[in-house]
This record gives structure tokens, sequence and C-alpha cells, in this order.
């Protein structure tokens, strides 16, 4: 592959300059060829897991090489890169390890605070991502209201509207989403990684402790074949699960509700606190739909289960059915398992329509709401107004909507 130039022109000049273009090619454009990597080899450092530069941190090209060969031909085994030492699971699980023989010595022994000590850190620092990414939700409707009133030649005088300040907005625009896109995938990559090393240590941690269980142990109901299943695969998901959006619950959801609720309020004024209060009305019948539509789903997933089980037994006798010409009882048993089957089908497109609408729309509902309150005070409703309180009306249905969820899922992983 030919290696990536500089511009001839930019090649002269003192040595100096020629340094200090060095570094930044180095920095921004290196792309060495990668070695011969086996999978089993954890010692590999150059691989596609390590971004060399910090545009491949950023866009996360470094992975272009598996994606090119994946592209051309289907991958196999010896195609996938070594993974990273850190990344290895004997590597998180005596890291684990260590802090729970720590744990040991206290009084009261905690996985959960094994846990933060291990994996912590580093969802701290995946965290830091997201303070910005919050952050930066909000310059659209901010930097909207700023283009609305740039463009209004009643409310900037003809002096002021410059076409440089009109792109200089349309550019930072631009750069606000930019910037929120790459923070976000920033987070989403780490705190998935550190779930990642949490489950792969869990799950171990589990695996060993189940090998070193006495014959006696065994017997029991919570040490049983199935219950350490369960505990590997159910219970390690559900913190797996939980690891990635648990931000959301902490502290996440709730900044982001604050800052819109304030900016509304200093936008349209007391209206805020009316749209609010209209959200947090729709937001429980719609908890109560999807909790009535999980029901239904898990009731139709044990009758599609019973059908299926017939269709196989129905299948199995075959031979005895013929003999005894048995076929329209056991047909319409099929039949009759299918209609239920159907029937709970048809309860849950109806009430996921009828759900799908109320979410849809409530911004809806709680924008006339808003106008309707600040009309009535005698206010006059103005683009500069409107628009960015519709685009702060569909930030705030986010969390509102995930922050009961994520309690929810708190709760499993607590239990789990």
């Amino acid at each position: 592959r030919p290696s990536r130039r500089l511009p001839t022109v930019l090649e002269g000049g003192s040595a100096r300059r020629m340094g200090f273009l060095s570094n930044v090619k180095h920095r921004l454009f290196s792309d060495p060829e990668p070695a011969a990597r086996s999978y089993g080899d954890l010692d590999e450092k150059n691989t596609p897991q390590t971004p060399v530069s910090f545009l491949e941190s950023v866009t996360f090209s470094y992975i272009n090489p598996v994606l090119d060969l994946g592209f051309t031909r289907p991958l196999g085994l010896d195609d996938l890169p070594a993974p990273n030492t850190q990344d290895a699971a004997q590597t998180v699980c005596d890291e684990l390890q260590t802090h729970w023989d720590e744990e040991l010595l206290r009084p009261k022994p905690s996985l959960t605070r094994a846990c933060l000590r291990t994996f912590g850190a580093a969802f701290v620092a995946g965290n830091l991502f997201k303070v910005p990414q919050d952050l930066l939700v909000f310059m659209g409707p901010f930097l909207l209201q700023q283009l609305v009133t740039f463009i209004d030649p009643d409310l900037t005088p003809q002096k002021d509207a410059t076409a440089v300040r009109g792109f200089g907005l349309l550019v930072a625009l631009m750069v606000a989403q930019v910037a929120q896109s790459c923070f976000l995938q920033q987070y989403f990559h780490r705190v998935f990684r550190t779930a990642m090393h949490a489950r792969a240590a869990l799950g171990s941690f589990v695996y060993v402790k189940a090998l070193a269980l006495s014959n006696d142990a065994r017997q029991q109901d919570d040490f049983s074949t199935g219950a350490i299943v369960n505990m590997m695969q159910v219970d390690v998901e559900r913190i797996n699960q939980f690891i990635p959006y648990c931000s959301n619950l902490f502290w996440s959801s709730p900044l982001q509700i604050a800052v819109c609720v304030t900016y509304l309020y200093l936008l349209v004024g007391y209206a805020a606190f009316a749209g609010f209060g209209a959200m947090v009305a729709i937001l429980p019948l719609n908890i109560y739909a999807m909790t009535l539509l999980r029901t239904i789903q898990e009731k139709n997933m044990s009758r599609k289960d019973e059908r299926v089980r017939a269709v196989s037994e129905l299948l199995s006798g075959i031979r005895v059915l013929k003999l005894f010409a048995w076929e329209g009882p056991a047909s319409k048993r099929v039949l009759d398992l299918r209609a239920l089957e159907v029937k709970a089908l048809f309860r849950f497109g109806v009430l996921g329509a009828a759900q799908g609408v109320l979410w849809s729309s409530a911004p809806a509902i709680v924008a006339l709401t808003i106008f309707a309150v600040y009309t009535s005070q005698g206010n006059v409703l103005t683009l500069s107004v409107a628009l960015p309180v519709l685009s702060l009306i569909s930030i705030l249905q986010f969390p509102l909507a995930v922050l009961p969820w994520m309690l929810m899922s708190y709760v499993g992983a607590s239990i789990a």
C-alpha cells in the first residue's frame, strides 16, 4: 500500500518547520502496516482495537482493515485480530479477584464495592464524555433561536445582519452537531467496553467459584447446575445491560430535565411548568401501555411454545394418528392454539399502535399546552420562541421516558 505523503510545497523550509510538519503528519495520519497477528497472542500492542493517532481514535478508523477484509470475503477466526491484554477475561477476572480478596478482609465484604474499585475508574472516564454531549444537546435550540432572530428584520437591525454572522451561526450549528456525535460515540465505546469487562469478570468469577464447590454444596438448590447457569447468563446479563445506561438514571437524565425546564422557563416563563406537567401526566400512560405490551408478549410466547409443542407431537406421532384416524381432533387442537395466538397478536398490535400514537402525539400535546398558557398571559408567539420550544420539547421527551425504565433496570440489576 503506498505511503501517504504531505504535498511537496510543504516539504521545503527550515528544519524546525519540517520537524513540526512531520510531527503533525505522524499524529494525524500515521497508518503503519499491521504486522501478522494471531488470535491467541495477547501481547500484541498494535492490534486494531488500539488507535495509533488522535484522528483514528475519534473516527474509529483503526478497524478499517478488518472491515475491508470482511467486505471482500467472509471473516474467519484467523482473520480476527488479537484482543488487547486489558480486554482479556483473564486480566479483568484477576483484577476483580484481587479486589475481592481485599474485601474479604473487611467485616462486611461487598461484591458491589469490589466491582466499583475494579471498573469504577474506567466508567467515570467514559462518563466525562457524556457531560459535554448532554450540554451540546441544548446548543441546537440556542443556535436555532439565534438564527431565527438573525433572519427576522424586526429583531435584528439591518447593519447587524451581516453574512459573516449568518454563516457563523450555520457553521456553529454544524460543529455542535458533529462534536455532540463524537462525544456520544466515545462515551458509548468506553461504557460498553467497561460493561463487557464486568460481564467477562463476573461470569468467570461465578465459573471459578462453581468449580470449587464441594459435593455437599452442589446438592443445595442455590448451587445447582441450573442456578449456576442462571447466574452466569441471566443475572450477569442484567448487570451488563444496566451498566452502559445507568448514567441516565444517576445524573444524565436529571441534568437534561433540569436544563431543559430552566431553558423553557427563560423562553416562555411559567408556561414551561404547564408543559412539564403535561409531559409528566402523559408518561404514566405510556409506562402502563408498555408494561401491558410486555405482559401480552410474554403470554403470546407461552402460547406459541404450546403450539410448537403440539405440532411437534403431531408430527412425531403421525403414524398413530393415521392408524386411528385422529387427524381431525389433532388438527383442531393445533388450530385452537393458533387462534389464541393470533388473538394475542391482534391485541398486541392494536395496543402497540395506540401506544405509538399516544407517544408520538405527546410533543404536540405539550407544545399546545405551553403555547396556550403562554398566549393566555398576553404574550405574542413568535418563531424565535416557538421553534426553540419545539426543539426543547423533543429533547425533554427522551430523559422523561428513559428514567423510569432505568429505575426498573436498576432494581433488576440489584437483585441479580
